[in-house]
């Protein structure tokens, strides 16, 4: 149980203006925080890309919100994580009307360049038959990882198929011409036994515990496990080892039970590999982010005051409560991620005010205590131009949700329902896009026209 600390109260005044500074990309250090689970659409992107309509699931605002910067505002973070929240009146797509939505912006006190702890991983390589096509990305994929170890880093790689097979015994890395060289004669056949690999990894990282280093279990795989006992058995017994899992989806549908189980177990995301761009972000720029979590349990507890409550919470894997929002695992980002709640009025006339406590339990291995007991009260106006960090989210949270939304019409055999939800959304993104000068809001407005294209608008 972690202990909610009284970090803030956060007061929205629907009349005001700003109080809290002029806009910033982060305050503090250098980095953003961002939530485990999934960490993209990237699957909802490749069916549109090829013409077809994702289902209702492929579209976890999580994954949506973790792949865009979300500006942040506030005094400097000097703490391993700080929660910088922001607050603005944006259109609310499900009810075509203005709604107040406060956006939970979240920073760290880490400075560039991140120095991760020394790491321990076990990458599980799916080599069955169904990845013959998927190969040369995948043995790139884990070139790329091998290439960013260091000489006190170990890892152990397996390929499986029917069976396990190791293609280097734990370890430091060692020859690395001839590892690429072991890795190059890893080839598809055989059948499909990722379990068997997975339940081989974590047994590895588990004879050699260390909380004072990065354990992680690696598997890149073009089919899942099922959220079977055996596969929530393995994940929870490495998670109370301090051993997170990081699942790569090579060309791999998105399964949002799968997902949601990552997303609520410590130390667990999902990726989805698209092509060699998104491989040499995974394992290449990013990598170090990707398998350092900073804290686990990032806890919100939120309390709307004086006849106003929480309606919607955003952006947290499974069924977030309206009070209590758990991040299970947060890992360090180049982009701010926030979690959005939108807030309704239920009596009174009186301002929106949102009372928030927050409470993290560190990473060990990062070296940074818990925070001390501290309360600050800081003031938001919701002026006319509502912050830029909450228009942004906003948008997103509305293209996940209309998109969700027009994808099951569709699938339900009313596509004109469909593409009645969308063409809103496109004009909403394109405005939005337009006035920010956002071209990450632009290429959304273009997927939603792309998907409107494809259900036959």
């Amino acid at each position: 149980m972690v202990r909610l600390v009284p970090i803030f109260s956060l007061v929205l005044s629907l009349a005001g203006c700003y109080a809290m500074g002029e806009p910033v990309e982060l305050y503090g250090g250098d980095y953003g925080v961002t939530g485990g689970g999934a960490q993209d659409i990237g699957y909802a992107r490749d069916v549109i890309a090829q013409g077809g309509v994702p289902t209702d699931a492929d579209f976890p605002v999580e994954g949506l919100l973790s792949e865009h910067h979300l500006p942040t505002s506030g005094e400097p973070c000097e703490d391993l994580i700080c929660a910088r929240p922001a607050a603005g009146a944006a259109l609310d797509l499900s009810t075509g009307e203005d709604a107040v939505w406060v956006q939970l912006g979240m920073t760290s006190g880490l400075s560039a360049p991140f120095q991760r702890p020394p790491a321990d991983l076990a990458v599980v390589i799916d080599k069955s038959q169904s990845m013959s096509v998927d190969m040369a990305e995948t043995i790139e994929a884990v070139k790329r990882l091998v290439a960013q170890l260091r000489d006190e880093d170990h890892i152990e790689i397996v390929a499986v198929d029917g069976s396990v097979h190791v293609v280097h015994p734990f370890g430091p890395v060692g020859d690395r011409s001839a590892l690429f060289a072991a890795l190059d004669g890893v080839h598809a056949s055989g059948g499909f036994q990722i379990q068997e690999g997975i339940d081989h990894a974590f047994a590895t990282l588990q004879a050699h515990r260390n909380p004072m280093r990065v354990q992680r279990v690696m598997t890149i795989t073009c089919g899942y496990p099922g959220v079977t006992d055996a596969f929530t058995e393995s994940l929870e017994a490495g998670a109370d080892a301090g051993i997170g899992l990081s699942m790569y989806g090579v060309l791999l549908g998105y399964d949002a039970a799968t997902a949601d189980l990552l997303g609520q177990t410590r130390g667990g995301s999902f990726t989805y590999l698209l092509d060699l761009d998104t491989v040499k972000a995974a394992f290449d720029t990013e990598l170090d982010l990707r398998i350092t979590p900073l804290a686990y349990d990032l806890a919100y507890d939120l309390q709307a005051l004086d006849g106003w409550e929480v309606e919607s919470i955003y952006g947290v894997p499974g069924e977030p409560d309206a009070i209590d929002v758990n991040v299970v695992t947060a890992f360090p980002s180049t982009r701010a991620g926030a979690v959005f709640a939108k807030l309704r009025r239920v009596e009174g006339d009186s301002d929106a005010s949102v009372k928030v406590a927050i409470g993290y339990e560190p990473n060990p291995a990062l070296g940074f205590d818990a925070p001390a007991d501290a309360e600050r009260t800081r003031t938001a106006g919701v002026g006319e131009e509502p912050w830029v960090g909450v228009q942004i989210g906003a948008a997103l949270v509305n293209e996940a949700v209309q998109m969700s939304a027009a994808c099951a019409r569709y699938h339900a055999g009313d596509a004109e329902g469909g593409i009645a939800l969308l063409e809103p959304l496109h004009a909403h993104l394109s405005e939005v896009a337009a006035e920010l000068e956002h071209p990450g809001l632009a290429a959304e407005a273009d997927l939603v026209a792309q998907l409107l294209t494809n259900m036959g608008a």
